[in-house]
């Protein structure tokens, strides 16, 4: 992980992060001979999203810039999916039954903050 020296961005973090999961995601697109939309964004949720929400807690952005960069690696995954590509990013993750990343990490987040509440 990359830090900045002030810990609050995190953006060189990020700026290094995007490409590689970008290309990970692709990578799936490549490898797997099935065309099957939900067995993709499964494998995509298995291989991709892990590194990108890994250690989130530190990091999560602050800046909706930052959001958006993170949030364009699901967001050009699920419009190369079969079937998909026409409709709009809420609507491939409905019929995916998937939330956003910047949800899934709200959530993390609470989660985390529940644990704390009740256990310590």
């Amino acid at each position: 992980m990359l830090i900045d020296s002030d810990l609050k961005l995190f953006s060189s973090h990020i700026e290094a992060m995007v490409p590689k999961d970008h290309q990970r995601a692709s990578l799936i697109l490549r490898c797997f001979k099935c065309r099957d939309p939900v067995l993709l964004y499964r494998a995509f949720v298995t291989y991709v999203r892990p590194i990108l929400e890994y250690n989130c807690q530190v990091w999560s952005p602050a800046y909706l810039y930052l959001t958006n960069k993170i949030e364009w690696v699901q967001k050009s995954f699920t419009k190369r999916l079969n079937g998909l590509s026409a409709r709009s990013y809420s609507d491939r993750l409905i019929w995916l039954g998937a939330d956003s990343l910047a949800t899934h990490r709200l959530e993390f987040d609470h989660l985390v903050l529940f644990y704390d509440i009740v256990y310590e």
